[in-house]
């Protein structure tokens, strides 16, 4: 006999036969529960279930409405007795069976004979042009002829019109912003050497006719000559540069309050190098601190190596001109020294720095 499967009254999950085998399971007659379920009863409620009922153990297991049985035993029990139906279907599909076949034979022997004529027409007739079988081979086809070195015709070519597909022109907006980006990377040229600026502005202005960032570059294009008599090194580009803190930044600088435009500023210790290739006789600065903040910082000036010019210690509202003379210089190096001071606030510029022959 198999053990009985046994369900928990209170969740509904099927109760593990180990639970049932160790007692951890509390099953009566009347309910059962699963271990888990048992312990959230109350003390009154567990008390009630272990008590004795009937005379009988209080562990006895149950077989209640929900309790499924796997003995094998329960198969021979009888089934239900046989309907009557089941004793007279068989003669009614017997019976149909039979008339059907029947019918069959009456449908057959009701249809007409086929006629022979009739059938010798429905069967295809060779066409007046085909020829018949000859065994003799009197009617028999003369055999090709092979024809020899006969030439290819001639390859064909056919030329189909291929239509261009032009694309569309741009509007006059993006013209211009094309034509203005354009201008914007052709501006970066350097005065010591504005041949290859003159070139791309000059390009700039061919690409975009028409367009006002064109009319500029052709402007400029004619401005960069190569026998201008002073040229601003904030517009040249240095062969070399180092700075000791932030940027190489060239542009408008302010000394004591004046905003002074093509000026350098280079926090010290910095180092800016420009090939002048000796085409220069004079160069010319003013020097000072920008924006008036502290520091002291000591400027310098060499060419091709040698000091030229070594200003005193200039500090906080110092300002001073610079000039001297680079005849033949080939490499121009623009220093700033920080003094000793650690570089605090050595904020060094140079002020319209300029080169002229």
């Amino acid at each position: 006999m198999a053990e009985a499967i046994s369900y928990c009254d209170s969740c509904g999950t099927l109760v593990p036969p180990s639970e049932l085998a160790t007692g951890r399971a509390v099953v009566t007659p009347q309910e059962t529960y699963c271990s888990e379920c048992f312990r959230r009863l109350s003390e009154a409620k567990q008390q009630e279930l272990l008590a004795p009922k009937g005379g009988g153990p209080a562990d006895r297991p149950r077989r209640s409405s929900r309790t499924r049985s796997t003995d094998a035993g329960r198969s021979d029990r009888a089934g239900p007795p046989p309907s009557p139906m089941s004793k007279v279907l068989p003669l009614v599909i017997v019976a149909g069976v039979l008339a059907g076949v029947a019918t069959v034979l009456i449908v057959k022997r009701s249809q007409p004979a086929p006629d022979s004529n009739a059938s010798s027409a429905a069967r295809p007739q060779p066409k007046p042009d085909e020829r018949q079988p000859d065994p003799a081979g009197k009617n028999a086809p003369p055999p090709p002829v092979a024809v020899k070195n006969v030439p290819a015709p001639p390859p064909v070519s056919v030329a189909v019109p291929v239509k261009k597909v032009e694309e569309p022109a741009a509007d006059d907006e993006d013209k211009e912003y094309m034509a203005m980006l354009a201008l914007m990377r052709a501006k970066k040229f350097d005065a010591l050497n504005p041949a290859p600026a003159r070139a791309a502005l000059k390009k700039v202005a061919s690409d975009f006719p028409g367009t006002e960032a064109g009319k500029q570059a052709l402007e400029i294009a004619k401005s960069l000559t190569d026998g201008a008599a002073t040229v601003w090194l904030a517009e040249a580009t240095p062969t070399d540069f180092e700075v000791g803190w932030g940027s190489f930044d060239p542009g408008t600088h302010k000394l004591n309050g004046e905003s002074i435009e093509r000026s350098i500023f280079a926090h010290a210790n910095s180092r800016a190098v420009y090939k002048l290739k000796g085409k220069w006789k004079t160069f010319e600065s003013r020097i000072g601190i920008r924006n008036s903040v502290g520091g002291s910082v000591i400027f310098i000036v060499k060419g091709d190596g040698k000091e030229l010019f070594r200003s005193d210690v200039i500090r906080k509202n110092d300002a001073e001109t610079v000039k001297v003379d680079v005849t033949g210089v080939d490499m121009l190096e623009l220093l700033t020294d920080i003094n000793d001071d650690r570089g605090y606030s050595d904020h060094s510029a140079w002020f319209g720095p300029r080169v002229s022959r």
